[in-house]
């Protein structure tokens, strides 16, 4: 090998090399990030929560009360905002589940104008937090991203669902990895926003059929949230084993490293569990009825 064959290969290693601590930085910032959003959108609800009394309220329909203010100069993270929030009350919850599918509704963040615009639901004066959640810690995430400057939200998105790609294709085969590469693939693909979801709904409609299955624990569901739960903890009490770090290693090139492995399994696993809860909410009225 000549020496400008020597140059060309030391040359893509590096670009390598630097395109792969890239990816590593920006899937660690973007794990970091998460718990400040779970944060401030907790601090936005209660507050909300706690100005309601100085609300305008009004009855738009049989069980359906609308509700709306502003909040000046309400601050997280360094950014002063007009805070607007419309909140939809309603009596039960396929009421709410209507409103939220058909409802008017509106959510962003005014960057210019300094206003934040937030539609949140409740079922008898307490959130529905599946769908707040969903629209508050959207625009926390941004107004954060505008604060620390992050905008690199689609490249953040290819290499964590190219990860959950590449651990899908693991789990499908019957051979060639080992106990432990499927270990770790599992946390990868239950970790999965988008396949947390999907479970959050199926395990609703277990509830509709079942509201005892709270108490009792044998949902699909928990077996879902068991198996990822007993695959986070061997990760943990193993993550110093050279079989653990190579089955991480193969995410290497997705952005993860054996630190933003653990924040990302930790920080996904809690979510999971939370989706759970506030989902419960919802039933535990109904239970023994």
């Amino acid at each position: 090998m000549n020496k400008l064959e020597n140059k060309i290969i030391e040359n893509v290693k590096k670009i390598i090399s630097q395109k792969i601590n890239e990816s590593i930085e920006l899937i660690t910032e973007k794990w970091s990030i998460s718990d400040e959003v779970d944060n401030f959108s907790d601090k936005i609800l209660k507050d909300i929560l706690l100005d309601i009394p100085n609300a305008k309220q009004e009855f738009i329909d049989e069980g359906l009360l609308f509700v709306t203010n502003i909040i000046n100069n309400y601050s997280i993270c360094e950014q002063s905002f007009e805070l607007n929030y419309y909140i939809y009350n309603c009596s039960n919850e396929s009421l709410c589940d209507f409103v939220y599918k058909e409802g008017m509704n509106l959510n962003g963040y005014e960057e210019d104008k300094k206003v934040l615009h937030l539609t949140l639901y409740m079922i008898n004066n307490i959130w529905k937090m599946e769908y707040c959640e969903k629209n508050v810690s959207h625009e926390i995430e941004h107004i954060l991203q505008i604060n620390y400057g992050f905008t690199k939200n689609e490249n953040y998105k290819k290499l964590t669902d190219d990860a959950y790609e590449h651990a899908n294709y693991i789990l499908r085969q019957e051979s060639g990895y080992s106990k432990v590469d499927r270990n770790i693939a599992w946390i990868v693909y239950y970790s999965n926003s988008h396949e947390q979801d999907a479970f959050m709904q199926e395990y609703a409609r277990e509830l509709r059929r079942n509201p005892s299955l709270i108490l009792t624990k044998k949902s699909e569901t928990h077996k879902i949230v068991n198996n990822y739960e007993q695959y986070c903890q061997y990760f943990l009490e193993n993550k110093d084993q050279i079989a653990v770090k190579n089955a991480v290693k193969q995410y290497r090139i997705f952005g993860y490293n054996m630190k933003n492995f653990q924040m990302m399994a930790t920080k996904q696993l809690k979510r999971f569990k939370k989706k759970m809860t506030n989902i419960e909410k919802n039933f535990k009225d109904k239970i023994n009825r």
